[in-house]
């Protein structure tokens, strides 16, 4: 299944075109309010756009016709969404819950229910079949939810952060369960964690106020990112300028030492940096005269913040390190650049 969408929302300020190839996987990466749920809603048939168009292997799901956006029914788009609320039926049974879909769509009860254990048992929970909702913890109404989504067999599979607000236990379970799920049926991951982005999904958009901002394989993300939020998302700082021989003479003023390319002389090119690559107080003579605006622990160590770049220091480091105060750091030579 391919699906090609163009999602407008306008009371929402939402303006995204998206395309997910037949089998494979999407990360819509971004801050929280920056319309992910909202284009995941407009797939799923829960939101009605105020235009464009959304197709799943050539069936629309959405049209704008003349200026009236009509959509196709819920039971007839197949499209199953994971929403951080499990949304089970309190009534039901856990098996009742995961059955519920192919029954709607009128598979006989006993098919259907073999079907929903089936799934349970993927997800860890045939033991808790014939409990209600309410008996289960929110990791396992979470897999619940999920094992619902896949039993239904559907067309395109929605995850709208799916592990917010999980323990680490419950997160690292859930967790476990997505690449079978991913490798199945085409799948739009929303998500902040770009980690899981890269682990379980082939390509990424980057979602800012409603449009997207950066995409492409989610192979390049950590390295390669194209703008200074997506670099800050997988932990890095994207540092744009000009290949100048063997550095980067960056739009911040300073130079950074690169590893053996191709890159034209002249070329612009960035480089995408962590801060563990950035030494504070090094003394040496290719340091960068800084003024810090934020000291912030991390951990065990303390990231240093200051107008163009992020450093970190140790714990030791740390003492002499305040607001207002100037810093000299050092970027790690032989940064790889990429064209931009």
């Amino acid at each position: 299944m391919s699906l090609t969408a163009h999602v407008q929302i306008a009371t929402r300020g939402v303006d995204v075109r998206l395309t997910l190839e037949a089998g494979g996987s999407l990360a819509l990466l971004g801050p929280n309010g920056a319309g992910k749920t909202s284009v995941l809603e407009a797939l799923a048939g829960l939101v009605t756009p105020s235009a464009g168009a959304a197709h799943l292997d050539g069936m629309p799901l959405f049209a704008d016709r003349g200026g009236r956006v009509t959509l196709t029914p819920a039971r007839e788009r197949r499209v199953a969404i994971v929403t951080q609320e499990p949304h089970l039926f309190p009534t039901m049974t856990v098996l009742a819950n995961v059955a519920f879909g192919p029954r709607s769509r009128g598979v006989p009860r006993a098919h259907a229910e073999a079907t929903a254990y089936t799934w349970l048992e993927r997800v860890g929970l045939a033991d808790r079949a014939h409990h209600r909702p309410k008996a289960l913890s929110g990791g396992q109404a979470r897999r619940v939810a999920l094992a619902r989504a896949l039993a239904s067999e559907p067309r395109l599979l929605l995850l709208d952060e799916p592990l917010a607000g999980l323990d680490v236990y419950a997160a690292s379970q859930f967790r476990a369960l997505l690449p079978e799920a991913i490798t199945s049926v085409p799948t739009i991951l929303a998500t902040h964690d770009a980690l899981d982005a890269v682990a379980l999904t082939r390509s990424f958009a980057v979602i800012s106020a409603g449009t997207v901002v950066d995409e492409g394989p989610t192979s390049t993300l950590l390295s390669q990112p194209r703008t200074a939020l997506t670099a800050r998302m997988v932990g890095r700082q994207f540092l744009p300028g000009v290949i100048e021989g063997d550095v980067l003479a960056t739009d911040a003023g300073f130079a950074i030492g690169l590893a053996a390319h191709s890159l034209p002389h002249g070329s612009r090119a960035a480089v995408a940096i962590a801060p563990r690559q950035i030494a504070v107080n090094s003394g040496q003579p290719s340091a960068i005269t800084a003024i810090i605006t934020m000291v912030e622990p991390h951990g065990e160590v303390v990231l240093v913040h200051t107008e163009h770049l992020i450093a970190e220091a140790s714990l030791a480091q740390a003492g002499g390190l305040h607001a207002g105060s100037t810093v000299s750091l050092t970027v790690e030579p032989g940064q790889q650049p990429y064209a931009i």
